[in-house]
């Protein structure tokens, strides 16, 4: 009897090993989307004194830059940073998964801080109160996710609550640069200065909160009742303390992938994902 026991006790563990290898496994073909269509010329585009629909998402599938982005970079007579991007879109890389807190797991590219020389390489058209979304970090086969919010774009500073653990804490935007995907996104048609008073608050009221998972969006957001916070509801924090509700699913935990999914917000750029689930 008690050998049968062992028996099916290390056949259920086999099982459950294997599932959840298996599960894992199932994630990794979403670590980084490259382009599958040939690079192209942009100058011929990019020259026009006027872009068409279809110049924007000729720009969008070669470089990952969204109309958001084109049109402030060609205002800001950066036609050069456009095709820099370009290069960056269409370059190799190489990922290795790093393991954090015994089951979450996060893709990086290997040499990810070597790849780019400043963050107007990998992320021209960054501006303060922008949030940075990205898919490579999972628990098993679930894809959380990591989001920030950028408290200074000026100098490359975003907010985030990284691990349990640790309380939320600034970091130089240049390590986005080392995720083999992520979006960077835009508080639709709301002005600079009011994306900056986001920036300023969160600046001001959401360092130094500790990590917990249990951080509900039926709360106060006042800034003086927070007790703890989670990379994307941190992020939806700043927003909601300004009426701007961003968790697009309505439930009391939001995600990455619900500040994703935001009617609020607009793709700015996006870089290792597919574009067609990007507009």
């Amino acid at each position: 009897m008690r050998k049968r026991r062992l028996f099916l006790f290390f056949l259920l563990l086999g099982v459950l090993i294997t599932t959840v290898s298996w599960w894992t496994d199932s994630v990794e073909p979403q670590i980084h989307t490259a382009p599958k269509y040939e690079k192209e010329s942009l100058l011929p585009v990019l020259l026009k004194k006027e872009l068409s629909p279809e110049d924007y998402d000729a720009i969008f599938k070669q470089t990952g830059l969204a109309r958001a982005g084109v049109e402030q970079l060609l205002e800001e007579n950066r036609r050069r940073d456009i095709l820099r991007l370009q290069d960056l879109y269409y370059e190799k890389i190489d990922t290795v998964c790093e393991r954090y807190c015994v089951i979450v797991h996060s893709e990086r590219i290997k040499d990810g801080l070597n790849r780019v020389s400043s963050k107007r390489a990998f992320m021209p058209a960054v501006r303060t109160g922008d949030i940075l979304v990205t898919f490579n970090g999972h628990v098993f086969g679930w894809r959380c996710g990591h989001a920030a919010i950028v408290t200074d774009a000026a100098k490359g500073v975003t907010l985030e609550a990284v691990a349990m653990g640790r309380t939320s804490e600034f970091w130089p935007i240049e390590q986005w640069a080392t995720y083999p995907g992520f979006v960077l996104l835009r508080l639709k048609d709301v002005d600079q200065e009011k994306r900056d008073r986001i920036a300023d608050f969160a600046k001001e009221n959401l360092e130094k909160i500790p990590y917990r998972l249990s951080s509900f969006t039926k709360e106060d957001c006042s800034g003086d009742a927070i007790r703890g916070t989670q990379c994307a509801h941190l992020v939806w924090y700043a927003y909601a303390h300004y009426g701007y509700d961003l968790n697009s699913d309505g439930g009391n935990i939001v995600t990455p992938q619900d500040i994703f999914d935001s009617d609020l917000l607009e793709v700015v750029q996006v870089y290792g994902l597919p574009v067609e689930d990007c507009r």
